[in-house]
């Protein structure tokens, strides 16, 4: 699917192959957009029907959760979450 080196949207460098599965691939990136170069996972899906579907309906959870976390605590700047949602686009 993707190597090291490749750029994601024009923004995340990979870094690393994190794990590959029957859904897709995760992978440890470099924020390129960040003044720091901040490290994020990236999750890339296959681009099937089913898949994108899934993808998009995971996308519409992660939202949620971050807009229901933010709501209800404390916690402005996401030091309290395991997955904080970022951005979703496509790719390729």
């Amino acid at each position: 699917m993707t190597r090291v080196g490749e750029q994601l949207g024009y923004r995340y460098e990979i870094k690393k192959i994190i794990d590959k599965g029957s859904f897709g691939q995760v992978v440890c990136c470099i924020d390129r957009a960040d003044p720091n170069g901040k490290v994020v996972a990236a999750k890339i899906g296959k681009n099937k029907k089913f898949d994108v579907d899934n993808a998009n309906y995971e996308i519409k959870i992660l939202k949620q959760l971050n807009e229901d976390i933010s709501d209800d605590c404390d916690d402005k700047e996401g030091q309290n979450r395991i997955v904080k949602f970022l951005d979703s686009f496509s790719f390729r």
